[in-house]
């Protein structure tokens, strides 16, 4: 170039940062986020997905100057496309690292909540999801939210609240993406609420429960799980509970669980 360098061009600039931005963010997430054990999640989490919200923004502008801006060497255009090539695999890269890790670790050992969604819990304000969730489609309904995810498993949260103020949320349910079967086996939603929570009992076929803490009541069906407290069932699930308790694997089935009320 005339009046300098090619590594003074404001592309390349850009594309060094996104670089050193994303090799920030893989090091986050091999040498604290695996170490850790995302034990902080709070922190670590959304740290990490504001990092990657970062590198995307920097690499649509990096994209956006070298659009605008007229490279008269082609040595050096070629070497900004490199670049550029590089980030974008890199990002690439690191979505599915962070995608794997987040079904690897469904649930924090000890909580309840899905681990990318604890910031948001059951006796909170409903107005407490648009401040965690600032930026995401969210659909507020009368009595429930719905929240659109980005997450590898699940493609929607439900947050149901009461009417009375301060409106705080009694029930949360999360369902799975369509197709999610694709990337994981079919009983993986399964499988991590048994590893977190232990054997459930089944109410009926694709119908489990689990008693959480003695406070949370779980409900899981095919393509879905929805946390409580209280009395409260899921909608639907009025005449499953009534049946299992009528069932003749009823005494069997209380002697192995003891006493299992939906009551706080």
């Amino acid at each position: 170039m005339a009046n300098g360098s090619w590594v003074d061009h404001p592309v390349y600039v850009a594309g060094v940062s996104v670089a050193g931005t994303i090799a920030i963010c893989i090091a986050l997430y091999k040498e604290v986020l695996l170490p850790a054990q995302m034990a902080a999640s709070d922190y670590k989490v959304s740290e990490l997905e504001r990092q990657l919200k970062d590198v995307k923004a920097q690499k649509l502008i990096a994209e956006q100057v070298a659009e605008k801006n007229i490279v008269t060497s082609s040595s050096e255009k070629r070497q900004l496309s490199d670049e550029l090539k590089s980030v974008k695999a890199m990002l690439e890269k690191t979505k599915l690292e962070f995608s794997s890790f987040k079904l690897g670790n469904l649930f924090f050992e000890g909580g309840v909540y899905p681990s990318s969604f604890d910031k948001v819990k059951i006796g909170q304000p409903i107005s407490i999801v648009e401040k965690v969730f600032a930026g995401t489609l969210i659909k507020k309904e009368d009595g429930f939210v719905n929240l659109d995810v980005d997450h590898p498993l699940f493609g929607s949260v439900v947050y149901y609240y009461s009417d009375e103020a301060p409106q705080n949320i009694y029930q949360v349910m999360y369902m799975t993406r369509s197709g999610f079967g694709e990337s994981v086996e079919a009983n993986y939603l399964q499988a991590q609420l048994e590893k977190a929570f232990g054997e459930p009992i089944q109410m009926a076929e694709d119908k489990f429960y689990w008693k959480v803490k003695g406070k949370f009541n779980i409900f899981k069906d095919d393509d879905s799980f929805l946390i409580t407290t209280g009395d409260n069932l899921p909608g639907g699930w009025d005449r499953i509970v009534r049946k299992y308790w009528k069932s003749i694997d009823v005494q069997k089935e209380t002697t192995k669980y003891k006493s299992i009320t939906f009551c706080e």
